[in-house]
């Protein structure tokens, strides 16, 4: 079988169907389940969660999140502003995905620079927990929903995705939006 062939070029895909060939390159490369769109920005794993995934290259990757994805076209989005001493959720409903995107930002004076301490859920299940650390007033990542499958992840489908930055250890301050949305089979797209 012909291996797929995965635009490189993150900027020229963005939106695009399957604007994700990219992300699931480099995700495959590394074996992560997770990835951040600028190398400003950096994704530390919670200690509790698998490092790698189970799938060894993009190939692999990309076919498990399309199974995950079970063939969804539905797209959900929210959107939350950060409150004082308060976790802030952003609940995508019951829309089925393989995985969510997620942005947060402040203007470049209110932003803090620091970490944000983000939990994918599905429903009041923990699925993942990242420590994301941008360097500039926009952190955009993409988490995937996994299950730990004897100390290595495995992509599966999410019923009930939701984000919750965890403010007791986030530098989030109040102002700060984030936004998320699913991800979907469109966002695979064919990838070739």
């Amino acid at each position: 079988m012909k291996p797929i062939q995965y635009a490189r070029d993150a900027a020229s895909a963005v939106m695009a169907i399957g604007w994700m060939g990219a992300a699931i390159a480099a995700m495959g490369a590394r074996r992560a389940w997770n990835w951040a769109a600028s190398d400003k920005t950096e994704l530390i794993v919670a200690q509790t969660y698998p490092l790698y995934t189970a799938h060894t290259n993009a190939d692999e990757l990309y076919r498990a999140c399309k199974i995950a994805a079970q063939g969804s076209a539905s797209k959900a989005t929210g959107i939350t502003i950060a409150v004082a001493a308060t976790n802030s959720t952003v609940d995508l409903g019951n829309v089925k995905s393989f995985g969510v995107r997620l942005k947060i930002s402040n203007s470049p004076l209110n932003f803090k620079y620091g970490a944000y301490t983000v939990n994918l859920q599905d429903g009041a299940t923990v699925l993942t927990q990242v420590v994301i650390r941008p360097a500039t007033n926009v952190a955009d990542v993409v988490l995937l929903g996994i299950s730990n499958n004897g100390g290595q992840a495995s992509v599966i489908p999410i019923a009930n995705p939701k984000i919750v930055v965890v403010d007791a250890s986030s530098s989030q301050t109040v102002g700060d939006a984030i936004f998320a949305e699913t991800l979907n089979e469109r966002d695979l797209g064919l990838l070739q």
